[in-house]
């Protein structure tokens, strides 16, 4: 695939640690133009908007030619670098490991761990976050089904055990090392199962496990709780969102105090709003009644 660039320039206001109206230069690196990612631009630009000192803010697009790239970030040195994604936070980790960096729309902070001045936003949301929506929409169920990948997954195994222990939310540990064994471990299942749930980052609910285990989900009205709208336009139940305006808000607000602080800052957060979709379909099939505070809030219904 060939990488779509694109370039922007334009003076926005945000309070800096230089003195008078000097212009701060910000760096923004896309790895992809989807909605998303435009979407936590927007919001980044609505926070500058609202500040008072000058902020050059020039906007990239990742591609593969990743020399062009360097040469073309070099002509106006940046005083800090947002990342959104992974290609564009590991090319500048390895590129700028000397300038902050504000790192958002990744799953994995380790990609800026050698970076001094880092500040990063995790797109996915904190575990007990995830385990108290599990509880609230199946509180009087049986046991959840955790699909996690043994690798990936394996420092957050304990937490999930501790957590859920104390939620008092039961739950049924499945392990999957290979997304080919899927269909054969769902089979598996103790009949008890009161819904699907993996770690975002296991990559267990994919394109290609999709077919079967939403169909498994159906036939068996056992509900998927999946990680986007897609996934529950597609017959997932539900699925928490994040509201990515608010995310470049918040980017935004992370960017000060990489800019002033002059000893070495780790900043780690996650998305603060959470939006969410529902299938009022799938509910209907799987005779399961959402709590009229759920439906009325639903950011989406399908």
């Amino acid at each position: 695939m060939r990488w779509i660039h694109c370039f922007f320039s334009l003076i926005l206001w945000l309070p800096c640690s230089t003195g008078g109206n000097e212009i701060t230069h910000v760096l923004v690196l896309m790895s992809y133009q989807k909605p998303p990612y435009q979407q936590v631009i927007s919001g980044l630009k609505e926070y500058f908007s609202t500040q008072s000192k000058p902020f050059n803010l020039q906007i990239l697009v990742y591609r593969n030619d990743e020399d062009a790239l360097y040469e073309e970030t070099t002509h106006s040195p940046p005083d800090v670098i947002l990342t959104l994604g992974k290609q564009a936070t590991t090319f500048a980790a390895k590129h700028y490991s000397q300038v902050p960096i504000c790192a958002c729309m990744i799953l994995d902070q380790q990609l800026t761990s050698q970076v001094e001045h880092t500040a990063v936003l995790m797109l996915e949301f904190p575990l007990v976050t995830q385990l108290q929506w599990l509880k609230k929409v199946f509180s009087d169920s049986g046991p959840v089904a955790v699909l996690y990948h043994p690798q990936k997954n394996d420092h957050d195994i304990a937490e999930i055990k501790s957590l859920a222990q104390k939620l008092k939310l039961p739950i049924h540990l499945v392990a999957v090392d290979n997304n080919r064994n899927l269909p054969e471990l769902l089979t598996q299942l103790p009949r008890s199962i009161s819904a699907l749930w993996s770690f975002t980052n296991s990559s267990i609910l994919t394109a290609q496990t999709a077919k079967h285990i939403l169909l498994y989900s159906f036939r068996n009205r056992i509900p998927l709780v999946a990680h986007s709208s897609q996934w529950v336009k597609a017959g997932a139940l539900y699925a928490l969102e994040r509201d990515y305006a608010d995310l470049g808000r918040q980017c935004g607000e992370k960017i000060q105090p990489l800019l002033s602080s002059q000893k070495k800052i780790k900043i780690l957060e996650t998305p603060r709003k959470i939006l969410y979709s529902i299938n009022s379909k799938t509910a209907r099939h799987m005779k399961i009644e959402l709590p009229s505070s759920i439906v009325e809030s639903a950011y989406e219904i399908f």
